[in-house]
């Protein structure tokens, strides 16, 4: 990449990998967009710098050329912010959304469907500078521009990543008093444990946002 960091978030966007964000020691907070090429370099996107420099959030390719960023840790000492910001790909312009019920760090997000809606939900992180680990859950529907507030997970974590599997929200992992090896799928109504549990605990690493229920080998 261009610039070194970490605690950065990333997403495919029109079959492309974006890399937003993050920090680094030398620059600090970032707001850079960077957009990785077919042979492998990264170009950065001036025209669609974050309007805020932020790491720890969480950001999905919302369709029809929009890409929203919500929560994560924010310049001067403001941490787990509540913000939503909205990026119009077409005209190049950030504007703001209705902000989460509750300020939110090293959460994750996907875009699924609730009550026969589609729209992004949000799962755990932390609050405080992290002094608080979150089991909370909620959704904000596309089509209303409201929040929902959802039953909240079976245990907090943050730093975990939420995919989903077998048309399910999961959330994988995490950390709450230790790293978690745990597993927990969203059934419509509640959260429930799966049996399946990681081989051991992790947190802050990269998935995608779909698996499917069975990988298998050609």
């Amino acid at each position: 990449m261009n610039f070194k960091k970490r605690y950065a978030e990333s997403l495919v966007f029109n079959g492309e990998m974006l890399v937003m964000g993050g920090y680094n020691q030398n620059q600090g907070w970032l707001d850079f967009v960077e957009k990785r090429n077919a042979d492998g370099s990264f170009t950065n996107m001036p025209e669609w710098k974050l309007p805020r420099q932020i790491y720890d959030f969480c950001a999905v390719d919302m369709g029809n050329g929009k890409i929203m960023v919500l929560g994560g840790n924010i310049l001067n000492g403001i941490f787990d912010s509540a913000d939503m910001d909205i990026l119009d790909t077409a005209t190049n312009t950030w504007s703001s959304g209705p902000p989460m019920a509750k300020n939110r760090a090293t959460h994750d997000c996907v875009v699924t469907e609730y009550a026969g809606e589609q729209g992004v939900m949000v799962t755990g992180g932390c609050s405080n500078n992290c002094a608080y680990h979150l089991k909370d859950t909620s959704f904000f529907s596309f089509v209303t521009e409201t929040w929902t507030e959802l039953p909240p997970l079976v245990e907090g974590r943050m730093g975990h990543k939420m995919t989903i599997l077998n048309g399910k929200p999961t959330v994988i992992g995490g950390f709450d008093e230790s790293e978690l090896a745990n597993i927990e799928e969203f059934d419509g109504t509640n959260w429930v444990s799966r049996a399946e549990k990681m081989p051991f605990g992790t947190h802050v690493y990269g998935s995608p946002d779909a698996i499917p229920e069975k990988v298998g080998c050609p």
